[in-house]
């Protein structure tokens, strides 16, 4: 019984990601921000599209290199989710000049809410 037991739980850690950036984060509609609302189309996972840190630096990084092609500062990038939104901005080196590229992503949709740059 306990090796079947110690064999679940090594196979159940063996499927989850090490990495926290990969971690699925669960989707609150009820408190997503409104312009996220709007369904994708035919299938919208539980989690919704940018449901991990890594997809939403990924898509952020696709937008923005498009955008701001010569800006050399995308990454290493920032991700944080509040309220089914998604902001991730790129970083400055200590001691630069200037701003980061940023953006806001819905979580349910990967809709473009904001896509702005520092000076």
């Amino acid at each position: 019984m306990r090796l079947a037991l110690v064999l679940a739980l090594l196979a159940i850690a063996g499927c989850s990601s090490r990495n926290p950036d990969e971690q699925q984060r669960s989707l609150d509609r009820v408190h997503q921000d409104k312009s996220c609302a709007d369904a994708v189309g035919f299938y919208e996972p539980e989690t919704g599209v940018v449901s991990s840190e890594a997809i939403a630096k990924e898509v952020a990084y696709r937008y923005l290199k498009s955008a701001y092609p010569t800006d050399r500062h995308l990454r290493p990038m920032t991700a944080s989710l509040k309220n089914g939104v998604w902001t991730v901005s790129g970083s400055m080196p200590k001691n630069a000049a200037g701003g980061v590229a940023a953006i806001e992503l819905c979580q349910s949709n990967g809709r473009v809410l904001v896509m702005s740059h520092g000076q």
